[in-house]
């Protein structure tokens, strides 16, 4: 979320430049037994990870719903990952943190309301089917 990684300019190697014009983001990342995000001040320039399990382990073949939410509250972002594994108990909370050192640009709402992505993809082998997507503009 708040992506602007493939703005043009200097990618991050080895820990510089920062960048803000290429934030790369708050990421969410599931896979079948646990999750993971990361806070990327510029592209490829990864820091503030976290992990942890997921109440249930994934099976291919069955659907789940993933949510994440990145807000702003009182200075620091507020980043909540939530899985429904469409038994009819809702979503579990799996992940709540906050980034409570953002940089300046991480927080900008101008910037990245004016042009900013997330996206979704595998990051291994086997498949997965994406459907019913949307993103929710919070106040």
């Amino acid at each position: 979320m708040r992506s602007r990684h493939s703005e043009q300019s200097q990618s991050c190697e080895g820990g510089v430049p920062l960048d803000p014009n290429k934030f790369g983001g708050y990421g969410f990342a599931i896979n079948t037994e646990g999750w993971n995000t990361k806070r990327e001040p510029t592209h490829n320039c990864h820091d503030q990870h976290k992990s942890g399990l997921i109440p249930t382990n994934l099976e291919n073949d069955k659907a789940a719903r993933l949510r994440q939410t990145v807000k702003d509250e009182s200075g620091k972002v507020h980043k909540i990952g939530e899985i429904d594994f469409m038994d009819g108990n809702g979503f579990h909370k799996v992940m709540d943190i906050f980034d409570s050192s953002p940089n300046p640009w991480m927080v900008d709402r101008n910037l990245y309301e004016t042009k900013s992505y997330f996206w979704i993809r595998n990051n291994g082998s086997g498949y997965i089917t994406v459907r019913d997507v949307s993103l929710e503009i919070l106040s």
